[in-house]
């Protein structure tokens, strides 16, 4: 954490999620969707526990963030993309209603998704610290991921989603993985160029940033899924 790449705290994170679902797929292969939000008030318990041992505006920023975005710390990030992908594979008809495509479904989500964003914006701006504030530090990260959760329920019901137009989001979303990790090495190295500032920094780094990742998932990424499905 916070070494070479601080973009790579999340691998560690990423192995005990691996750990957690080889624990409990198979008891919960077999329960309903919504048993799956359960898991929310368990992470933020958690997070308001580590405000206590860990106490806010007080402790060091890589002690709570050690404390909080670890599991159980996360779980409640990673219970609403379970309970979408559960949902998507369900076999019911309240379920298929839900997330099937068509301007009904898409419009609630899209309802759902403005509303819990207006809601995390609002507690956010005032408080961006983050840090510094118990209720940001315990309850913000499940309004988010509830947000996200929801625009990605918009995605998938909504019914033009093949339009040419969107084609640039899509690719966006095959290299994502390459701009989460490149972006902070880029910021970094361009963060010492006196001369970059403000909108131009910003311009600079997104550049910079695709390019790599661009770059990275045609020539390593891509490849190397390619020989993994040949293998397989």
């Amino acid at each position: 954490f916070g070494s070479i790449n601080g973009a790579n705290w999340s691998v560690g994170l990423e192995m005990q999620f691996y750990v957690f679902m080889i624990c409990v797929m198979p008891w919960l292969y077999r329960r309903s969707p919504y048993l799956v939000l359960a898991l929310i008030p368990l992470a933020i318990a958690w997070r308001f526990g580590s405000t206590l041992l860990a106490p806010y505006g007080v402790s060091s920023v890589h002690v709570q963030h050690v404390w909080t975005a670890q599991l159980p710390g996360t779980l409640d990030e990673f219970a609403v993309g379970i309970f979408l992908a559960m949902l998507v594979k369900s076999r019911h008809p309240w379920a298929r209603r839900l997330l099937s495509p068509g301007w009904p479904a898409f419009l609630g989500w899209a309802a759902a998704t403005t509303l819990m964003i207006w809601l995390a914006l609002a507690i956010f701006i005032p408080h961006s610290s983050y840090w510094d504030h118990a209720h940001m530090v315990t309850y913000w990260r499940s309004l988010l991921g509830l947000a996200f959760g929801c625009l990605l329920a918009s995605a998938i019901t909504f019914p033009a989603a093949r339009l040419a137009v969107f084609r640039p989001l899509r690719y966006l979303g095959e290299i994502s993985y390459g701009l989460y990790l490149w972006h902070l090495p880029v910021l970094l190295t361009l963060v010492a160029v006196p001369s970059l500032r403000g909108s131009q920094l910003l311009m600079w780094v997104l550049i910079g940033t695709g390019t790599l990742a661009c770059l990275s998932w045609h020539w390593m990424e891509k490849p190397m899924v390619q020989i993994f499905k040949k293998k397989n």
